[in-house]
């Protein structure tokens, strides 16, 4: 998911962290939406994020790395 960046930050700091990560990184931008997650039941909730673009699309997340495999991102705008 972070392809170049090794970047890792503390989980609950995302919009800090997503911040830190263009400061080292001015080719990402930073976008905020939320982090599509399944509980044990199978059912989605969402939870509001912020993680990082790269210019080819690519999401870099500095704050999830905990997570295994693909996380589904969306960005929404109210």
């Amino acid at each position: 998911m972070n392809g170049t960046y090794p970047e890792r930050f503390p989980r609950s700091n995302c919009q800090q962290n997503a911040r830190w990560m263009t400061l080292i990184h001015p080719e990402l931008a930073t976008i905020e939406g939320y982090l599509v997650l399944t509980d044990h039941d199978g059912r989605e909730y969402r939870t509001e994020h912020a993680w990082n673009q790269a210019p080819d699309g690519t999401v870099v997340d500095s704050t999830a790395w905990a997570f295994e495999g693909a996380l589904p991102y969306r960005y929404e705008s109210d």
